[in-house]
């Protein structure tokens, strides 16, 4: 008996997902489909370490807003942004997706940062 998600929205992205073709669009649906308790979360610091101008970058659970975004034009897309992280990365210039909206506009993956 395969479990579904409770969470409708994360249903959602797993079965647009699942119709891509991509390895990066496959790793990020094995990454959501994990149980909450073991889902990514990722502080800003590290998308600064990591990141380079003008990237655009996947976490593949949640964004924490320990840290800061030094680097410009940075896009995030991810499945939750704290509350601070937003706040953080809208001072910094930066843009915030969800990561349907990533795999619209880049259905390639092309240049994408995946951040776990």
């Amino acid at each position: 008996m395969k479990r579904t998600k409770d969470n409708p929205i994360v249903a959602s992205i797993i079965d647009s997902l699942s119709r891509e073709k991509k390895p990066i669009w496959k790793r990020v649906m094995f990454e959501i489909s994990r149980p909450s308790r073991s889902r990514v979360e990722v502080n800003l610091s590290k998308i600064d370490k990591y990141a380079q101008a003008g990237s655009t970058v996947l976490v593949p659970g949640t964004v924490l807003g320990s840290g800061s975004v030094t680097k410009k034009d940075i896009t995030i897309a991810a499945l939750r942004f704290s509350g601070s992280a937003k706040k953080l990365i809208a001072e910094s210039g930066g843009k915030m997706i969800s990561i349907e909206a990533l795999v619209k506009s880049n259905p390639e993956g092309k240049s994408v940062v995946l951040l776990k």
